[in-house]
């Protein structure tokens, strides 16, 4: 039977209650043969503390933590490196800490990943709550080749739905880009594009995605949309992928990072 290691970082930021949900809906998994791994990125509070040490004598998780913040893409780096040091696991599924995965959610990935063997990450649609704006049902493209010139222009993903062949990995240079700090996801998808790997996603909601103000905050600002713009205009031209239409909307998205929060909430809930 297929092994998942499942990939998930807490930090300070985080709230107890939403990292217990994150936990428990893995623990709810109808698909058993995995193991959690999670990173505590830095000092914590006391509470996720508490909620934390409920599960240190549970068999399907394992818990590592360090003295320094260092950042998302660090922590699922050095999960990743100690993942493939114990070369058991066959996949890595992504998690995070204020989402919820639904309990069919292995099973689907698993089931899509081993009738499609030329695919190399697998995604799927999410439910998003905890604002006004969320949508009911947040999609996004299934086949391989409209996700490829998706990602010029939007995420090809949604980051927590993923389950990666543990293959991808083998080369050590395929990890999250650290020097992409607010963007480290996306400069993974154009990595793992340019090295020719295969994306897919399933047309079924799988997770119950977090949305809220504090979401929306963080995909703003200058220093995110300078972040996605540079990666995305990079690519293009890495892929030999660019037009005006192309660059056109890459600006929008940069210009959309920029927008006052109340204006996004609007394009959020309209023209997604």
């Amino acid at each position: 039977m297929d092994k998942i290691a499942v990939i998930m970082s807490v930090y300070n930021g985080d709230l107890p209650q939403n990292v217990e949900l994150a936990i428990d809906s893995i623990l709810n998994q109808r698909y058993k043969n995995y193991k959690l791994f999670i990173m505590i990125d830095g000092p914590v509070a006391q509470n996720i503390l508490m909620i934390l040490r409920k599960y240190e004598q549970e068999p399907a998780i394992e818990i590592y933590s360090r003295d320094i913040n260092k950042g998302l893409a660090t922590s699922l780096n050095e999960l990743i490196d100690i993942i493939k040091s114990k070369n058991d696991y066959n996949f890595i599924a992504r998690m995070d800490s204020d989402d919820e995965s639904l309990p069919d959610r292995f099973c689907e990935q698993i089931n899509y990943l081993q009738k499609a063997p030329h695919i190399d990450v697998v995604g799927s649609f999410c439910h998003e709550f905890g604002a006004e704006f969320a949508l009911d049902i947040k999609r996004v493209p299934l086949e391989h080749e409209e996700l490829k010139k998706y990602t010029l222009y939007k995420c090809p993903f949604i980051h927590p739905t993923v389950m990666f062949r543990i293959s991808v990995f083998n080369d050590a240079q395929i990890r999250y880009p650290t020097n992409t700090k607010l963007s480290e996801d996306l400069a993974l998808w154009f990595l793992l594009l340019s090295r020719g790997y295969k994306f897919a996603n399933i047309d079924k909601v799988l997770l119950n995605y977090r949305i809220d103000d504090a979401t929306l905050s963080r995909r703003s600002g200058v220093k995110k949309a300078f972040s996605e713009m540079n990666i995305r205009f990079l690519y293009s031209l890495k892929m030999k992928n660019f037009s005006v239409f192309i660059y056109s909307l890459i600006l929008i998205r940069g210009v959309l990072a920029l927008c006052p929060l109340k204006l996004k909430k609007i394009v959020y809930k309209k023209f997604r």
